[in-house]
């Protein structure tokens, strides 16, 4: 057994156990707002700042693909912005694009002054609880029970990643070399503030089952700095919720230099980007690999049998026991409903 036995991380083990290897392949999609809101033709403006007009775009999607497995799945996630708006960086949102952080919160020279706030109560991590919760209780319980969308659900930015975003990715990264200290002091109040986070999400959904982390800050990093400055706090996070049935590390980057390291988070599913290698990711870090169709060169910019055919050959050459073909990232928006199809039904 690949993982321990629960409610969602079950019935992809239910599939597991059949016998052909083209029905122990499972297409999982991965869905984020600028799949939601360009597939609907929705401002992204609107979707991000509309509840009502997210879950209902999100609800749209899943009836579409009712019986394909999604992750983060049906979530108010607000892009990138979260968790670094919360502690003191600008935000902008755009009717074309996702929001985005115009500008740093502060230099990492000043990193003492960085006052780690109540999510609860800190921009942008109050709304997406707000959101939430508005998510809980209109969620119909037909679309809820399918998927067990938002039960035990916890979807969250990791310390580097939020690190690099608060002071900046060129301060944060030279900032190893030049001011070790002052990295570390950064990443142990962001780690704090991100347990904080997952806690306050938990009052809402419920005791952890759903843990998806993503950070693709390990990508940018040497196997030493990665170690030293980040590893320990991604793995303090993973290992405070082990007890989740589902835990996901989410990072597209390529971080095959780092697989023995990754291994130590104890996730049981590992999201891979397109430039690395299935096998490898598989025989080292032992749990689910998922990924790795690119999203631009393939599943937008592919025709559909062409896509049925790149996934037949990552099926064809995988060697490990669990793969959940998606995309190595998040779809591009405006990836058109025909290709996700064909990566849904990539054996018909």
């Amino acid at each position: 057994m690949i993982a321990e036995e629960g409610g969602f991380y079950r019935t992809i083990l239910s599939y597991l156990s059949k016998k052909e290897k083209k029905e122990r392949i499972i297409p999982v999609l991965w869905v984020v707002g600028q799949t939601y809101a360009s597939l609907s033709g929705v401002s992204y403006e609107e979707y991000y700042k509309n509840p009502e007009l997210m879950l209902r775009t999100q609800i749209k999607f899943f009836e579409e693909f009712k019986d394909t497995f999604t992750l983060p799945g049906i979530w108010p996630d607000l892009g990138l912005i979260p968790e670094a708006g919360a502690l003191g960086c600008e935000v902008k949102f755009f009717s074309y694009q996702d929001p985005q952080i115009l500008r740093p919160a502060l230099s990492l020279q000043d990193v003492n002054k960085l006052r780690v706030p109540d999510p609860s109560e800190a921009e942008y991590t109050r709304i997406v609880l707000k959101y939430l919760r508005y998510f809980k209780y209109n969620l119909p319980s037909s679309v809820q029970e399918k998927f067990e969308f938002l039960d035990g659900h916890v979807f969250c930015g990791g310390p580097g990643e939020v690190s690099a975003l608060v002071v900046g990715y060129d301060q944060f990264l030279i900032g190893m070399y030049d001011f070790p200290q002052k990295v570390h002091i950064l990443i142990r109040k962001v780690t704090n503030f991100i347990k904080d986070y997952i806690e306050a999400q938990l009052e809402i959904v419920g005791p952890p089952k759903r843990v998806i982390i993503w950070d693709h800050s390990p990508g940018m990093c040497s196997f030493n700095l990665y170690r030293e400055f980040i590893h320990p706090y991604l793995k303090e996070i993973f290992l405070t919720y082990n007890q989740a049935e589902v835990r996901v590390y989410h990072n597209e980057n390529n971080y095959t230099h780092l697989l023995p390291l990754i291994k130590e988070l104890k996730a049981n599913i590992y999201h891979i980007g397109p430039d690395q290698d299935l096998n490898k990711s598989s025989e080292i870090l032992k749990g689910c690999i998922m990924g790795n169709i690119h999203p631009i060169k393939v599943l937008l910019r592919s025709t559909p049998d062409h896509i049925k055919k790149i996934c037949r050959e990552k099926v064809s050459n995988f060697k490990g026991k669990c793969l959940l073909l998606s995309t190595g990232g998040g779809m591009a928006p405006k990836t058109p409903l025909e290709n996700i199809r064909a990566l849904v039904n990539w054996n018909k």
